[in-house]
């Protein structure tokens, strides 16, 4: 007759546990009666790191239909915005990719070190070869976000210099006209605030014309203009080398249909001027002759010399 102990002491054969615990060389060693290979606490490390690291090979599947692989498909993206995105997915891809393959390598190790599963080593090496290729897509598209970023920095630093030098349009070979209003004058007959202009004292002005290499000089003699001085480049054509109105003159380049308007200097202010020189002459003459004491004389003439100032 089978003895009847000999099926219970059968059925309570004790186990070992041997699952590798954190230190990763360590195993437990937990005496276990039951058929798991694992102690309760494993087994339920065993049930977490298995459900992590399919749900991160779910997530790197559902990512890698909506991403383009090819390296050849990141010249065709020409705005930043759209390389951005796409490397924002990527970015997805790869961390889905190393969340499985980390996952699944340290599945093994710890629950299945003295007993692999070959399709286990097959998906880990193909994922680890998606994983490369995302990398590499990654860092192909970082470079070209930032090649597409200098070439907007280069294109808007072209435009804000082109919009600064278009403030006054002008053609290349047009002659610029001499803004009197924005002249000053100090007392050795220099203007200042107009680029490349000398003035000589008092009527005459000279300036570097935009497209020639030789000055031009425009006399104010009695408020009428007269131009020379240019070289056959752009050279001026004027009906007279002395304008026969004493309006504007029209100046015209050679090399431009554009029509020059000039300031003439005021009538008025050239009438005063002889004006004050004619009364200091006739009051020189009375002071010669004695009706006008030196120091009466000279109060005399400043206050016209004030008042021409004035006028």
């Amino acid at each position: 007759m089978p003895d009847p102990y000999a099926r219970r002491q059968i059925s309570s054969t004790i186990i070992q546990c041997t699952t590798i615990i954190t230190d990763e060389n360590t195993p437990c060693l937990t005496t276990v009666t039951q058929s798991a290979a694992r102690c309760q606490q494993h087994h339920l490390e065993y049930t977490t790191s298995f459900r992590e690291y399919k749900e991160h090979a779910a997530a790197s599947e559902a990512i890698a239909l909506s991403v383009p692989m090819a390296l050849s498909n990141v010249k065709n993206l020409k705005k930043p915005e759209a390389v951005e995105e796409r490397l924002r997915n990527v970015k997805q891809l790869v961390d889905a990719l190393q969340g499985e393959v980390d996952g699944r390598l340290m599945h093994r190790l710890r629950f299945f070190h003295n007993n692999w599963d070959q399709g286990h080593e097959i998906r880990i090496r193909m994922q680890q070869t998606k994983l490369d290729e995302a990398k590499k897509l990654q860092r192909r598209l970082e470079v070209r976000l930032e090649d597409l970023m200098e070439e907007d920095r280069l294109r808007d630093l072209q435009k804000k210099s082109v919009a600064k030098e278009n403030i006054t349009p002008r053609s290349r070979c047009e002659i610029d006209p001499l803004d009197a209003s924005s002249l000053q004058i100090d007392t050795a007959g220099k203007i200042q605030g107009y680029r490349n202009i000398s003035f000589a004292w008092p009527i005459r002005a000279k300036r570097i014309s935009c497209c020639s290499t030789q000055p031009q000089t425009i006399d104010y003699s009695d408020g009428l203009y007269a131009t020379s001085g240019y070289s056959s480049v752009c050279k001026p054509r004027t009906t007279n080398s002395i304008s026969q109105s004493r309006g504007r003159p029209n100046v015209r380049s050679s090399c431009s249909p554009s029509h020059i308007n000039l300031p003439p200097l005021k009538k008025k202010s050239l009438s005063y001027f002889k004006l004050f020189f004619c009364l200091s002459g006739w009051l020189l003459i009375l002071r010669g002759l004695g009706l006008f004491d030196p120091l009466a004389h000279l109060k005399l003439t400043g206050f016209l010399y004030l008042a021409m100032l004035a006028a």
